[in-house]
């Protein structure tokens, strides 16, 4: 909302009696004062704004009385007396504002104060002399107390605590620019702050003087208008179905799919637009760091709605029931199902984890958070993965994803959209009623209706603002580039120098147990393909510009013997994909990719250097898949590893020495387990490719059961030790 808007509003008093609307924005803020003065914080009220202006309309007439004597008030517009006890004012004004608002989540700051005119003034109910009456008004003590309420729409949803009682004059509240109440000590004055709105003035009649004069006074309800902006003004409604106009990006399009109300499936295009994907129906969708894409459509099943997985030209069903999805960085998904019970796919099945759930979300370094079922202000509890158990975190929301770092971004029942930074939640702008950050890029579902959902809003990290982007859904995900997650080399040149390379497979989307070894000279293409049943297929093809054609010649092996498979695709970088036909492949075109690996020696493809630059790094490490309690750092200098591996078996000084050395992009490390822990005396030997700010691959020696194990490394530098590439 911007300052010059003006709002709406509506108060109604108890008594049902209409005076003319008062507006009085004046405002409280600090002068100089003996003793210790200053802004102290008293409360945190998440991403609170004070307006600079506003339109405030309210009726009605309240009195009281104080402690039980009989004090009388009387609206200025009427002559009719109505007595009420004092006690039960706050809570009657609480109950009976109402509020007209232009958006939702709106967070408010009630709190009264009484004002006299001649404080302090003569007791005993002496006359008022003519002098007394032209003395200004003056605040002579903070109400019940001050409270914050937040409404949706125009209904109260909660409340806060009263941040005090009743007390002295010089305390004064104000709006801090890291959302927080703060006080002041110090004797306060009029100016530039908070906003002050009478509602009523009244007169003060002591009934226990004889004569029965008036003192002058009133009681100031003062609203605090604290807006949690919104998105965006919501002004044109979008398109039902989201359209490809070009909008302007400050980054890489990630890989972004949404769904919009009618259970419609879409993709973020080139040009910031989306195209529709055809052939299913959905309710959510989960995009892993690796491209690999999942939804829950809208065929009912035991567990709520039957799975698919995107294999790149259509949807395959998997079997299972889920309401919510995200997929970890392995392609892998992690499920909440009707009935709250969260699972994760391993392998051909699914595997029952512990606890419940409503929502989930995924980094790309494979951190797991949920979204539990026990109620709490703000929506329900935040839990994070510690690889055998759920961790409770403080906060509440509603929904959740993780960002490559590991950190949770979440919306609450409010549309309040927050920030994990490790310590606590980072309060950011807008409201959203879906979340998910992935791929490079941060996305909110906001709470604007428009065509096909909700409106669709992108984080500009550079104005820290929300950029409206065409069309309207109800559930979005973002991740890394399509499968395979390798690293996408310069592309402005197409063609595919002459070399060999390996290369690893994928159909329809699959990762398949085949090696292929290419050669290209001068455009054209020999070499072997390696299948479990097929160990050595001739390959030969030509490499036309950007267009690759390779024929694979089964050679009287397995049970494609005797038949010729075409490959066509095209060369973007080190990736090539396309389709392929023929027998063995179902008489129907077949999604493939190639991920082409220069062999040693060889020309490499444009662009493309897998080296790991020299640094300190700070890593996280993975076996199997699974996160390890295991910290290392080391430093590559020159091609050359050293640093130390901490785990729980060899902890503090004693320290495991690594060492090894980077060839290109392929990286061999040997750990020395220094006759610690059960691996006491033994060497392990890690090897594994370079990949952006991963290492892949597989390790093997004592320990390890004598066979080799998967592992990963992700390179931090952004670690509170400083851990920064050179």
């Amino acid at each position: 909302m911007q300052g010059n808007r003006k709002t709406d509003w509506l108060i109604r008093g108890v008594s049902g009696i209409l005076f003319p609307a008062l507006l009085l924005l004046l405002a409280v803020i600090p002068a100089q004062a003996g003793g210790q003065t200053g802004w102290k914080s008293a409360l945190m009220v998440p991403g609170a704004q004070v307006l600079s202006s506003g339109t405030v309309k309210f009726t009605g007439c309240f009195t009281a009385s104080n402690s039980g004597a009989k004090a009388w008030y009387r609206c200025s517009d009427q002559r009719r007396r109505h007595r009420v006890d004092w006690n039960t004012v706050w809570s009657r004004v609480h109950r009976n504002v109402n509020f007209r608002l232009n958006a939702p989540g709106f967070v408010y700051l009630i709190f009264t104060t009484h004002v006299d005119k001649n404080w302090p003034y003569d007791g005993g109910g002496a006359t008022i002399s003519k002098k007394e009456k032209n003395r200004k008004w003056k605040n002579v003590w903070l109400g019940p107390g001050l409270r914050y309420a937040m409404f949706r729409g125009n209904k109260l949803v909660s409340t806060g605590p009263y941040v005090n009682q009743p007390g002295p004059p010089a305390l004064r509240y104000r709006i801090g620019k890291d959302g927080k109440i703060q006080f002041w000590e110090g004797i306060p004055r009029y100016g530039k702050g908070l906003y002050r709105i009478t509602l009523t003035e009244a007169m003060f009649h002591n009934t226990n003087t004889a004569n029965k004069t008036y003192h002058p006074c009133r009681i100031e309800y003062k609203l605090v208008f604290v807006p949690d902006k919104p998105i965006q003004s919501v002004t044109a409604a979008s398109p039902s179905t989201p359209n490809t106009t070009q909008h302007a990006t400050n980054g890489q399009i990630s890989n972004t799919w949404i769904v919009n109300k009618a259970g419609n499936i879409y993709r973020l295009n080139s040009k910031m637009g989306w195209t529709h994907i055809p052939g299913k129906k959905a309710i959510d969708v989960g995009v892993g760091a690796n491209g690999s894409v999942w939804i829950v459509g809208t065929s009912p099943v035991y567990g709520g709605y039957a799975i698919y997985r995107w294999m790149g030209d259509k949807f395959a069903r998997v079997d299972g029931g889920a309401v919510r999805i995200d997929v970890d960085q392995n392609g892998l998904p992690w499920v909440v199902n009707s009935m709250n019970d969260i699972y994760r796919r391993v392998g051909n099945h699914w595997k029952r984890m512990p606890g419940k759930a409503v929502d989930i979300g995924i980094g790309a370094n494979g951190s797991v958070w949920v979204i539990g079922i026990g109620r709490t202000p703000g929506g329900h509890g935040i839990w994070r993965w510690n690889g055998s158990n759920w961790d409770k975190v403080q906060g509440a929301a509603v929904r959740i994803d993780v960002d490559v770092a590991g950190n949770p971004w979440v919306v609450n029942d409010a549309g309040g959209i927050f920030k994990w930074n490790g310590k606590g939640w980072n309060r950011l702008p807008g409201l959203g009623t879906d979340i998910t950050v992935g791929g490079g890029s941060e996305w909110v579902i906001g709470t604007n209706s428009v065509p096909g959902g909700h409106g669709i809003y992108r984080w500009n990290s550079r104005r820290r603002n929300w950029e409206r982007i065409p069309g309207g859904a109800v559930a979005i995900s973002a991740g890394g580039s399509p499968i395979p997650a390798a690293p996408i080399v310069h592309s402005a040149r197409h063609s595919l120098k002459s070399g060999k390379y390996k290369a690893k497979v994928w159909v329809d989307g699959k990762l398949y147990n085949s090696t292929w070894s290419i050669k290209v000279e001068n455009g054209n293409v020999t070499g072997l393909s390696k299948w479990p049943c097929c160990p050595s297929d001739p390959l030969r093809g030509k490499v036309t510009g950007n267009t690759i054609r390779i024929q694979r010649d089964c050679a009287g092996q397995g049970w494609n013997k005797g038949r010729i498979q075409t490959y066509t695709g095209t060369i973007n970088g080190n990736l090539i994909q396309g389709t392929g036909t023929g027998t063995g492949l179902t008489g129907h075109k077949t999604t493939w990719t190639l991920l082409l690996n220069p062999e040693p020696g060889s020309h490499t493809v444009h662009g493309a250097r897998f080296n790991l630059k020299s640094g300190r790094y700070k890593v996280e490490t993975r076996v199997g898949g699974t996160l390890y309690n295991s910290n290392w750092t080391f430093l590559v200098h020159n091609g050359k590893f050293t640093g130390m591996s901490t785990w729980p078996c060899c902890p503090g000084p004693r320290t495991d020495a690594i060492k090894g050395k980077v060839t290109g992009n392929t990286v061999i490390i040997k750990r020395d387990c220094s006759g610690q822990g059960w691996n006491g005396g033994c060497i392990q030997t890690y090897t594994g490719k370079v990949k952006g700010n991963r290492i892949e691959g597989t390790a093997k020696g004592t320990g390890l059961s004598g066979y080799k194990t998967t592992w990963t490394l992700f390179l931090d530098s952004r670690t509170p030790l400083n851990f920064k590439q050179r």
